[in-house]
């Protein structure tokens, strides 16, 4: 936990599918999330989305992968 904030990382893999939640948590309230639910099938990056802090659901560049998701993830993270 750095100033409050915490990176909450979900990651459930089966038979080659991974499912994936990134959450930005401040004093343990959810801030900002990205992961692939597959609820907003209008985006083009479905089914991964990102849920900005004031409730908008927006495309993503993340793909599934950890390995190239979470370097991304904490470039995205505010400083």
């Amino acid at each position: 936990m750095v100033n409050g904030r915490e990176l909450q990382i979900r990651l459930y893999c089966n038979q080659g599918h991974t499912d994936y939640a990134y959450q930005l948590l401040h004093h343990g309230k959810p801030v900002e999330r990205w992961d692939n639910k597959e609820h907003f099938s209008h985006l083009s990056s479905h089914p991964h989305h990102y849920h900005t802090a004031d409730g908008q659901v927006m495309d993503s560049p993340l793909n599934g992968d950890p390995e190239h998701d979470l370097p991304l993830v904490l470039t995205l993270l505010p400083h």
